[in-house]
């Protein structure tokens, strides 16, 4: 407990600024964070998500298909770049990196 109370504290006193995260040496995890979720966005899956009733219908697919679908998607790829964003920002510029 008292590593962790310790590893917490220094969390605290050693702060990053905005600048350091786009300009500094930060730059190059953020790019990668930002891009992989940019991505993920403009694959249109939140599209699918809304609209998959009338998409898969409008297609002659099942139903109970089109859950499977969204069912894989969500337990397969589809948090990939969440999870690997807190697994390339370090501790010290994930709070910061994952709100940009």
């Amino acid at each position: 407990m008292a590593e962790f109370s310790k590893s917490d504290r220094a969390d605290e006193v050693e702060t990053v600024k905005l600048l350091e995260l786009l300009y500094g040496r930060h730059f190059r995890v953020v790019f990668i964070g930002s891009a992989l979720l940019a991505l993920q966005q403009l694959s249109g899956i939140n599209v699918v998500f809304y609209f998959y009733s009338n998409i898969f219908k409008s297609s002659g697919v099942p139903s109970d298909i089109a859950n499977m679908f969204v069912l894989s998607f969500s337990m397969g790829v589809g948090p990939v770049p969440g999870l690997l964003l807190l697994e390339i920002f370090p501790s010290r510029i994930r709070a910061k990196a994952m709100a940009i």
